[in-house]
């Protein structure tokens, strides 16, 4: 999952102290037996904490080895921006290291235990970023939410979270247009450049980005056609 914003503006909002890192152990899944053909270990030279990586991520060696080091830099980067909140909310993924005004996220479905992505979604469908700081930009939770559940078979929680996914999905109803049937937003708001006819017109107008937007909140909800 990339590009959602406002962690760090909830975070500001609730006041959030990030503390250490009370990661689970044993893994959730530490039961099952595996099989393993790589030295892990040797793949994580110049990373810190070892163990994080030995218990979340898939290991890969591939022919490639740009590619390869791109994979293990990107599990990097997805560790380095995960943030304790408290309690009662787990985990944040933000998009900075130091905290910013603004704030997305990066991938965790892939992450061996799978509180980190659930804390995240749950930021979003208890009420939680948008309903504290409102709709901003737009983004594609609840794509994310639907792929979570494809990538760890977990559809329960898919399901527990619809009244949160469609509680999300209405506030954006102030952003569409009756006559026409479609969403609107202010480009610069959105993190885009002005369009040519919106800079000569000015306002908010309909984009392909806010459509798509649109479909794939509905569509992840069984409502897209």
């Amino acid at each position: 999952m990339v590009s959602f914003r406002q962690s760090t503006v909830l975070l500001s909002l609730l006041s959030w102290s990030f503390a250490s890192n009370p990661r689970p152990y044993p893994p959730p899944d530490a039961h099952l037996q595996t099989t393993s053909i790589l030295n892990h270990e040797s793949y994580l030279d110049g990373l810190d904490d070892h163990q994080w990586y030995l218990d979340n991520i898939p290991f890969i060696d591939v022919p490639d080895k740009s590619m390869q080091d791109v994979y293990y830099y990107r599990a990097s980067v997805i560790k380095r921006h995960l943030k304790w909140a408290h309690e009662g909310h787990g985990f944040i993924e933000t998009e900075f290291i130091h905290p910013v005004s603004w704030a997305s996220k990066f991938q965790l479905r892939w992450l061996r235990d799978q509180d980190y992505a659930k804390n995240l979604i749950e930021a979003y469908t208890r009420g939680g970023i948008e309903k504290l700081s409102y709709i901003t930009y737009t983004h594609y939770v609840h794509r994310g939410i639907l792929e979570h559940a494809q990538a760890t078979g977990d559809i329960p929680f898919l399901v527990s979270q619809l009244d949160g996914m469609v509680s999300i999905y209405h506030l954006w109803n102030t952003t569409r247009d009756n006559r026409t049937g479609l969403y609107h937003r202010n480009p610069l708001q959105d993190a885009q450049e002005y369009s040519l006819p919106g800079y000569l017109t000015g306002g908010p107008g309909g984009g392909p980005m806010q459509e798509w937007n649109d479909f794939g909140l509905s569509s992840s909800m069984g409502g897209g056609k």
